[in-house]
């Protein structure tokens, strides 16, 4: 093993300036080079727009959603309500009702979904945080308020310095003649006092009111919910999920963080897998100049091929040789690559070079990066199966030589 490292090493050192095998071989390293750089950064792009949007999409996630798993809503027991008031110290639970409504301000009109959630969910998402536009209340005393967000009052020209009630219609799900207009809905007014912003999917679409006033508009119990919102401990997550799993068991389904929005990170990570493999494609073809490298230098060392067969080293350990060259060329052009993507990434991230657009179109002015270890594994690791491949097929034509030779 040694003596043919010595010898693969010796062999690329030896190699003239001016010489073709020299010349490929090195067209081979900047291939594979720039072939390990684009991986490089493309998947460390891919990391910081998915930590990016993640965290946009997951403002309002909690540590464990309980769904229920048939129909839209859930209605709680008494014992569940008593499992989630013992969770471990530190969990904290909140109520959520959620039904698609429409939504009215003079004489306009919006349709969204109306969300009732209980005091336990306003303090859990620390909701009065995301108030952009006057008072974040759902309570004036004993008068329920609305809380619409921000896209919602677009679309209605609703200001809560107008004074102007909104109005929430929802089907009456308890209607029996669906086509008198006067049973078919319920409605209620509501003022507002302030307007929430938290991305644009909640603010497009979401009203908040109180979970009681929820319920009362669609004719539930003070039970009946369609979700249960939970944060716990990161110490205590495993042990919460399982108390979770036991106490809804089979008629809820608890979703974690992943869970909660799966699709989003579906199609983020099929996408990454795509261009991964793009890349791999293009890097596999800038291996093909390490063939042409090896199989020139199998021609150029043929003499001392037949020599060291008749001496009685083995086909293998011949092989072994022009492997180790190839797989050395690799790895420089591949080491070199990570090098140079690494720093492209620094600087992207530190100065901004490559913008997204006119600024202040996007959440961010510029690409977002964000280099993980396991990459630059991956990324070496590719590096060194494709040379090794590119480094055997060429070796295999040793087999006919050393035979005609002994």
């Amino acid at each position: 093993m040694r003596f043919s490292l010595w010898l693969a090493l010796r062999h690329l050192r030896s190699q003239p300036r001016g010489s073709v095998v020299g010349v490929i071989a090195r067209v081979a390293t900047v291939g594979v080079a720039m072939g390990s750089m684009a991986l490089m950064v493309v998947l460390s792009v891919f990391n910081g727009i998915e930590t990016l949007v993640g965290g946009m999409y997951s403002i309002l996630d909690t540590d464990f959603e309980v769904v229920p798993r048939e129909g839209k809503v859930i209605r709680l027991t008494e014992a569940q309500l008593a499992q989630l008031r013992s969770l471990p110290s530190g969990s904290r639970y909140g109520l959520v009702l959620e039904e698609n409504a429409l939504f009215g301000y003079g004489d306009r009109q919006h349709i969204g979904v109306m969300m009732g959630v209980d005091s336990g969910y306003w303090a859990l998402n620390q909701m009065a945080g995301f108030c952009s536009t006057g008072r974040g209340l759902l309570w004036y005393g004993s008068q329920p308020l609305a809380l619409p967000g921000m896209g919602v009052a677009y679309y209605l020209g609703a200001n809560p310095e107008h004074y102007e009630p909104l109005t929430v219609y929802i089907p009456n799900r308890l209607a029996q003649n669906w086509l008198n207009p006067l049973t078919a809905f319920r409605e209620k007014r509501y003022a507002f006092q302030g307007l929430l912003q938290v991305n644009s999917e909640f603010d497009d679409k979401t009203v908040l009111l109180p979970l009681s006033e929820a319920q009362m508009l669609l004719a539930y119990d003070s039970l009946t919910v369609t979700s249960v919102a939970v944060n716990a401990p990161v110490n205590e997550l495993d042990a919460v999920q399982k108390l979770l799993e036991k106490a809804f068991s089979p008629s809820g389904e608890v979703l974690g963080r992943y869970q909660q929005n799966a699709s989003l990170y579906r199609t983020m990570r099929s996408e990454r897998l795509m261009i991964v493999l793009i890349l791999t494609l293009i890097l596999v073809v800038a291996a093909f100049n390490v063939v042409g490298s090896l199989a020139m230098l199998i021609i150029q060392k043929r003499d001392e091929v037949v020599t060291l067969a008749y001496l009685g080293a083995p086909t293998m350990k011949i092989r072994q040789i022009f492997l180790f060259e190839g797989l050395a060329i690799s790895l420089v052009g591949g080491l070199l690559g990570v090098l140079l993507g690494l720093v492209l990434c620094w600087i992207q991230a530190t100065f901004g070079i490559i913008s997204l657009g006119a600024s202040g179109s996007f959440v961010v002015d510029a690409y977002p990066v964000e280099v993980h270890a396991l990459d630059v594994l991956l990324v070496m690791g590719l590096v060194v199966v494709i040379g090794l491949l590119a480094a055997w097929i060429p070796t295999l034509v040793l087999n006919s030589r050393n035979s005609t030779a002994q």
